[in-house]
């Protein structure tokens, strides 16, 4: 399934590369329209304060100064895991949300959302495309698709990880004997049972949690 966007995403007379996310968090596909844009779903995908998500999600109307009449659509809806007011992103090269021209059309665009109860903030690819942080993403997204893990295997992780952190070797030293192996450690991290650092190289040495109150909840 395909959440339909607000607004028609199209290249017709651009350069955007159109493509498809697969959500395995919400288990539909998304639209989107750029590489940069596909990157930043994989944050979303992952992040444990976002509930769902979606693409060009609906159109504000505002006026300018000189009163002519424009039409918005932000590029992505964001909903928390709180309850909290809607919010949406722009999503941008750092070099055209730091031109004139975007800013001023932004302060505009904020106020037509800000009318309507929600909040517009921008995220760039100096945000996007940290590393070690979107390469760990890529791979943990490699394994997001599969099949949840049934409660044995949680039950089985939660006994081996719940008493101390393990690394990533050691984790898969200790699931082997159980028929569990390295998709369903990253699938786990996917289901958000499982906490690890994705701020330094994913490898045999990263260390693993168990995020006991994240399950729980």
């Amino acid at each position: 399934m395909i959440i339909p966007s607000a607004r028609k995403v199209t290249n017709t007379g651009t350069t955007k590369i159109i493509g498809v996310f697969y959500s395995a968090k919400m288990r539909v596909h998304v639209e989107t329209e750029s590489t940069l844009e596909a990157d930043y779903l994989l944050h979303l995908e992952f992040s444990p304060d976002v509930f769902a998500y979606r693409t060009q999600p609906r159109t504000f109307v505002y006026e300018e100064l000189l009163e002519r009449s424009r039409r918005y659509t932000p590029d992505v809806a964001v909903v928390g895991t709180a309850e909290s007011a809607p919010l949406y992103m722009e999503v941008k090269p750092a070099a055209i949300a730091a031109s004139a021209r975007f800013q001023r059309d932004f302060e505009w665009q904020c106020e037509a959302v800000r009318r309507e109860g929600g909040t517009l903030s921008v995220v760039t690819d100096a945000f996007i495309r940290q590393e070690p942080r979107l390469t760990n993403l890529k791979q943990l997204y490699r394994y997001a698709a599969l099949p949840l893990l049934r409660e044995w295997e949680v039950g089985r992780l939660r006994e081996i990880c719940q008493a101390v952190p393990h690394t990533l070797d050691e984790l898969k030293a200790a699931v082997a004997p159980f028929d569990l192996g390295l998709p369903h450690i990253y699938k786990a991290v996917s289901q958000g049972l499982l906490a690890i650092d994705l701020d330094v190289p994913l490898s045999g040495s990263s260390s693993f949690a168990w995020k006991e109150a994240h399950h729980e909840s």
